[in-house]
């Protein structure tokens, strides 16, 4: 009607009108976001937090170029795996198979069962796994061509499973995340690695720890008592 009259009421009411319908649209959206992570908590702390535009930037030290930054982070790391390594007091073959005695006299795990395109698919479906930045394809086209794709990634976690070997396969992209914001920003151990490995890594240890599970179950081998990492178990169920 403004458009007709161009009367400065009518204006006024067409704005008014405008405002609220987007409103509405806006509102129907953002509820919509929301109940797509109602089931997650994770999920939804993860989408408040870039609704809210709080997601952390990434804090570095000094530095004048990236190249130097990366290297020196690697360099920082590497040396820190060393030291740790370094400390292991060293085995010694006679005394631990002394000291090792058990009364296990279940069947050993001296292989792991291949997998099936079945067993692959009902991974995808019940894990949300997520995509590196160094995957050649991120995982939402991963499941959206799944039927083509899934007989090849069975072939590729067999692979893994049968020559006892993920090199190749269990690669990551490090990110360093500080460890606190008031901590100095040029001390790098005031910084901690934390590793996205890439998607067909992730599939292949989703693959081993089922065999895993399943040989501790089979021969009785899990703690009563312990309720972390265990599927249904939690402070309440002991």
């Amino acid at each position: 009607k403004w458009k007709k009259t161009e009367l400065p009421e009518d204006r006024e009411h067409y704005v008014d009108q405008c405002t609220n319908l987007a409103n509405k649209k806006k509102h129907a959206c953002f509820k919509r976001e929301f109940e797509k992570h109602e089931h997650s908590p994770k999920s939804l702390y993860k989408f408040a937090n870039s609704f809210m535009d709080k997601e952390k930037t990434l804090t570095l030290p000094p530095s004048e170029s990236l190249k130097e930054t990366v290297d020196n982070f690697n360099n920082f790391f590497q040396d820190k795996i060393t030291r740790i390594r370094n400390n292991f007091p060293p085995l010694n073959s006679n005394s631990s198979k002394s000291s090792n005695k058990t009364s296990f006299v279940g069947q050993a795990l001296e292989e792991l069962a291949p997998t099936t395109i079945d067993e692959i698919e009902e991974i995808l479906r019940d894990a949300d796994l997520k995509s590196s930045s160094i995957d050649p394809l991120p995982s939402s086209i991963l499941k959206e061509n799944k039927d083509t794709l899934i007989p090849l990634l069975c072939d590729i976690v067999n692979a893994s499973l049968s020559s006892g070997s993920i090199d190749g396969a269990k690669l990551a992209h490090i990110s360093p995340l500080i460890k606190g914001n008031g901590l100095d920003p040029s001390d790098f151990k005031n910084y901690r690695p934390i590793s996205n490995l890439t998607f067909v890594g992730k599939l292949i240890e989703r693959v081993v720890l089922r065999r895993l599970n399943d040989h501790l179950d089979s021969n009785n081998l899990n703690i009563p008592h312990q309720s972390g990492y265990e599927k249904r178990h939690s402070t309440e169920t002991l």
